[in-house]
């Protein structure tokens, strides 16, 4: 990595662009890089936002959490949020009067406050599709309960059985939300309404997690920095257009890499230069 000037005017604008091997991981390539940002930048105070993906709990706790001057806003994993509704923090009433609450949690994430979201047209979305699955699937165990009733060839052998079953559940992916009872010569199921209801409590929403304080971050503007990374993607699907001229490279050579490099440094210099323009025409 090495920092590249956006504007001979403004020579604080700078980046960096490094090239990682194919096979590493979003998040070691991410704890990798803020190291670099404090060398080639300079900045000791900084706040890093990430998706669930890239800034996850393992790398907090282990590379990050005692860095002096550093934090970060990133969000829960499902499994996290479930924790956190399991212990009793997150109830409906938090949204009686708006879909935005915070909260902590200093047993599990010393330290940290959450900003709970709730999305009430993604909740009812959530709903219709599970409810629609769940009709699908026991359509198609039914198939199977009949089959193993019919006079002429019915489905017997367990093994039979519970490999027919298998494929439509995992085929919906409903397993954890049925119960199956089989034996050599019948088959059936039932609804597991509690595992059901627990997954239906998580519907809509979603829990941004981070280490910095409200004194200097109020909570609506961490869920706007949150939700600034919806335009990082598209930003990057810019860079192998024609008029960046960059395309994915195969190189293994040292030398090739750095080429590559280079020329991904300099696209991305002119996406930036070009959204200058364009902004200070509008």
């Amino acid at each position: 990595m090495r920092p590249w000037p956006i504007s001979p005017t403004c020579p604080d604008d700078m980046l960096a662009v490094e090239v990682f091997p194919g096979n590493t991981a979003d998040p070691k390539a991410f704890t990798s890089n803020v190291g670099h940002v404090r060398k080639w930048f300079g900045i000791t105070n900084e706040v890093f936002v990430g998706d669930r993906g890239m800034i996850t709990a393992k790398r907090i706790n282990e590379d990050l959490r005692d860095l002096d001057g550093l934090a970060w806003i990133s969000a829960l994993r499902t499994e996290g949020i479930r924790s956190v509704v399991d212990a009793g923090k997150i109830s409906r009433s938090l949204f009686d009067e708006k879909d935005l609450a915070a909260i902590t949690d200093e047993e599990h994430f010393p330290s940290e406050r959450f900003i709970v979201c709730r999305n009430p047209l993604l909740a009812d979305e959530r709903d219709r599709k599970r409810e629609e699955l769940l009709k699908a699937t026991e359509k198609d165990l039914d198939k199977i309960v009949a089959a193993t009733q019919r006079t002429r060839k019915p489905l017997h052998c367990e093994d039979e059985i519970g490999l027919a079953a298998g494929q439509v559940i995992g085929g919906h992916k409903m397993k954890k939300h049925f119960e199956l009872t089989m034996t050599e010569n019948s088959f059936s199921y039932a609804r597991r309404q509690e595992k059901i209801t627990e997954e239906a409590a998580l519907d809509g929403l979603y829990v941004i997690r981070t280490c910095v304080n409200e004194e200097r971050m109020q909570s609506e503007q961490v869920v706007l920095m949150y939700k600034s990374l919806a335009k990082v993607e598209p930003f990057f699907h810019t860079l192998p257009a024609r008029r960046l001229v960059v395309m994915p490279s195969f190189r293994q050579r040292a030398a090739a890499v750095r080429i590559f490099e280079d020329a991904v440094a300099t696209s991305v210099v002119q996406r930036c230069l070009m959204a200058k323009v364009e902004l200070s025409r509008n």
